[in-house]
This record gives structure tokens, sequence and C-alpha cells, in this order.
């Protein structure tokens, strides 16, 4: 402990001795609670915007004014929306002491990056650039009279070669306009490998049992306008997309003949927090429920994963776990086999259309990712 220097006075012929009286720190002036940033604002354009100073209280009653050094919580990602949060400490005056317990030298801010074109209340159009690969692009309405709204679906036509049977894609996001199934390249695919790619909005339902309603709608409308083998119809989303390819899976096994379920494995006690009630794979399967009938289901995860911002969830040790079920009650022959693909994987020409060949080589660089696959081949049902 420091003591200051006594100071000496003399009254009456007799001496004393009294020390200034120390000034605590009592509070801490809170700064803005939100700040909003556009979607890929750079880290350093983000503390360009943050205060750079804040307000004590001490003990004597007075305020002063303290330098702020901010700094985000966990790693910030500038290439994901959601609520990313900052701390922004301070030193003490040299005059100034600590309490016991101290009061943290600290303050705390949200910063929220808003979400991407074409995402939540951001619809596009056909005149948006992702519209320019070769095939038709068209747009199309249905309406389901027990919710009395109107739904948007997009989807390509195959140009390039006379098919009589085409099979079909649908990709689902939950909140997210048909874009990203362009985002994604999976009109690039359809156009590659044959197929009719339908995206449809299912941002003004975001309630799971009005969207498989949707959804098998949307196939009967599909057989009833195009030579679709009826056979052949799959599901993929992302997210609320995934579970919602989940849901197919269980409720739908005469129409749907695979899935693919992205980012979607979520670990039980996040999902309590975010979105309790919903039942994603990994936890139907922990449960000992499994889907009506074998069919192929293709599941991609990261081990660093969130849905509103951080801190990250590890989805794919849920998706491994998940993996390993189905393949067990499926009585596959083989597997896994094992494909490692190191972080210099990368291919620009596959990437989505938001992201430039700048900003991909700027995460591939700072953010090297690897992938590995496991894949369990002849299992029940002739699937994988």
């Amino acid at each position: 402990m420091i003591k200051e220097a006594p100071k000496k006075t003399i009254n009456n012929e007799q001496t004393t001795y009294t020390y200034p009286r120390p000034i605590y720190l009592v509070g801490v002036e809170p700064v803005q609670p939100l700040f909003k940033v556009p979607f890929m604002t750079p880290l350093d354009k983000v503390l360009e915007l943050l205060p750079k100073t804040t307000t004590i209280l001490l003990s004597d009653g007075s305020k002063r004014t303290v330098n702020l050094h901010w700094e985000p919580l966990y790693h910030y990602f500038p290439y994901s929306f959601g609520d990313h949060v900052f701390i922004g400490t301070f030193d003490l005056p040299g005059d100034v002491r600590q309490l016991d317990p101290p009061i943290p030298q600290r303050v705390v801010t949200i910063v929220r990056v808003d979400y991407g074109p074409g995402w939540f209340g951001k619809p596009m159009s056909l005149q948006w650039e992702g519209f320019n690969q070769p095939g038709t692009y068209r747009k199309s309405q249905l309406l389901l009279m027990v919710l009395s709204v109107h739904f948007i679906i997009m989807y390509r036509v195959l140009t390039t070669r006379v098919n009589p049977y085409h099979w079909c894609l649908i990709y689902m996001e939950a909140g997210v306009v048909a874009w990203l199934s362009v985002g994604t390249r999976s009109d690039r695919y359809a156009e590659k490998y044959y197929f009719i790619s339908v995206a449809p909005n299912l941002f003004e339902t975001l309630r799971l049992e009005d969207d498989e309603a949707f959804i098998d709608a949307i196939i009967d409308w599909m057989r009833a306008h195009y030579n679709i083998d009826t056979g052949r119809v799959y599901a993929w989303g992302v997210s609320g997309g995934g579970v919602l390819s989940t849901y197919l899976l269980y409720d739908m096994p005469d129409k749907i003949a695979g899935v693919g379920i992205v980012s979607a494995t979520i670990p039980q006690e996040y999902l309590r927090r975010i979105s309790p009630g919903i039942e994603p794979l990994n936890a139907r399967l922990r449960q000992g429920k499994y889907p009506p009938k074998p069919r192929t289901v293709v599941m991609i995860a990261g081990t660093r994963e969130s849905i509103t911002g951080p801190p990250w969830q590890d989805f794919a040790s849920e998706m491994v776990e998940s993996a390993k079920l189905l393949a067990q009650h499926y009585g596959c022959g083989s597997g896994p086999e094992t494909t490692y693909f190191p972080p210099t994987h990368l291919d620009l020409d596959e990437l989505p259309y938001w992201v430039s060949r700048r900003d991909a080589l700027t995460i591939a660089t700072n953010y090297p990712t690897s992938v590995t696959k496991y894949e369990w081949r002849r299992c029940a049902g002739n699937t994988r």
C-alpha cells in the first residue's frame, strides 16, 4: 500500500499530523449500449465508431474523464452478422484508488453487424447482379389459404439440355429471400448437373408447421407445371432452413428423397436459450427418434458457429455424433471413409457472389479453415 507523505501542522505549539483523504473509484458512467454497422464492416472502422472516453465517479463527488481501449470479447469476424460484445477498459488516474472489492475498470457495448443483402427485410429482385448465370430465372407466387399471404418462389429452367425429367432441389433458409440459393451457387450447379433449383421465401412464415405446408404445396405446384421426377426431390438449407430440412426428413418421407442439413445440429443448451421447443436432428436422434424410412442425409457444420453472434458454439461435434447414430441405425456396411481438406483448399470460383476475391483471400489468410469429410456407404435403402 502506498501512503502519502504526512502534512505537518502547528497548533498552540502542539505538533499534529494529518493525511489527505483517499479518493476512490465509486462508479463508471455507461456508454451508448448499441452501435449498428453495415455487413462486412472491418474492425478498424468499428473501433473508430466507438467512444474514445468515458466518465468515472469518485468518492469526493467529482467526475473525471478517462481514455478507453476497446477490444472485442470474442474474435471479431466481419463476414458474419449478429451481436458482437466490445469491452472498453481504462486506467485509473494516479491519485485514485480501488475499493475492496474493486469496481471493474471497464464499460461494455454491443456492435450489431447488419444482415447482408437479401436477408431479413431486404428482399432481392431478379435485377440483382447475382442472377446472371446461363438459364432462366423466374418468379412465381403461391397463396396458401390457411395463411392468406403470398409467397415468392424463384427457380431456374434449364436451357442447355432437353431432358424429359429433371430432379428438383429446394433450398431453404429461414428469413432469407431466394437469392441465397444463388449466393451458394446452387443455380450454377443446376446448370451443370441439369436440375431445377427452387428457392422459396420463408420470411413471411417463420413457423415450421406453416413452412412444411408451403414446401408441400411447392412440390405439387412444380409437379403440375414442370416435368420433374417426383422420386428425386431433395431439400437442403442452412440454419433455420436446415432445421426445416430435418422436419421434412421426418414428416414428408414420400415426397423428399434426401436432405442437406447445414449449420443446424445445434447444441441443446444453446438451443434452449435461443429457440426452445425446436427439435433439430441431433436432439431427435439422442432421444431415439429416427426418420420413418432411410434416405440419404448430408450434414455440414463448423466447430465455431453461432445464430446471433459470438460466443461461438461447436455444431460439428453434434453433427458427427448424429451421423454415427444414423449410420448405426441404417446398418451402413462401411465407414466412415475420412477425407481431409487442408486450409489451402480454396476454390475462388465456388464462393458466394457477395464475397469478392479480395475478401476471399482475406478470409483464407486470416481465418484458415480445414474440412474433414466423413462418409458412410452401403446403408439401408441404398442410402449413404
